[in-house]
């Protein structure tokens, strides 16, 4: 599923899921944060476990997890030598960073913890709209002046 083609056809389908279950299709921080969870399986795949939930839905379905639209989690076995390579990779960058622009950091860490829990959960969750105001509040950061960034990192509201 990495390719643009795949791309578009698996955020269609996951409109498609999200308009059945929640009546709105879904927004661009889950379409992305799936994306980034599924890429590794096959589109067909995620396909025929997004029209088996369709068709299992009740009125008390709840949008499903990443995992839910694989047949099987990934196993480190299978993975294990990019994975432990990606690993190092990602602390790698995450440590220059920190080293280097402690405030950058900082927003860089909030807007991954925000995206992480948009992924996980479900939009009908009392906590989800608090996720997404928190993950706007840090993304906008990206723009802001460095006084701005400096005062949102101390817990000051930016002007």
């Amino acid at each position: 599923m990495d390719t643009i083609k795949d791309s578009l056809a698996f955020r269609e389908l996951l409109d498609g899921l999200s308009l059945t279950l929640t009546g709105f299709p879904a927004r661009d921080e889950l379409a992305q944060a799936y994306w980034s969870a599924l890429r590794d399986v096959r589109f067909s795949e995620v396909k025929a476990n997004v029209e088996r939930i369709l068709r299992c839905a009740t009125k008390d379905t709840r949008f499903p997890r990443p995992a839910e639209l694989r047949d099987c989690a990934p196993t480190l076995e299978r993975h294990s030598a990019a994975l432990e390579a990606a690993e190092r990779t990602s602390a790698a960058s995450w440590d220059e960073l920190k080293r280097r622009d402690p405030v950058e950091y900082q927003i860089q860490l909030h807007i991954a913890k925000c995206a992480r829990a948009l992924a996980c959960t479900p939009t009908d969750d009392i906590t989800y709209t608090d996720w997404q105001r928190e993950y706007a509040r840090w993304n906008c950061l990206r723009y802001a002046s460095r006084a701005d960034k400096q005062r949102a990192v101390e817990g000051g509201t930016p002007k």
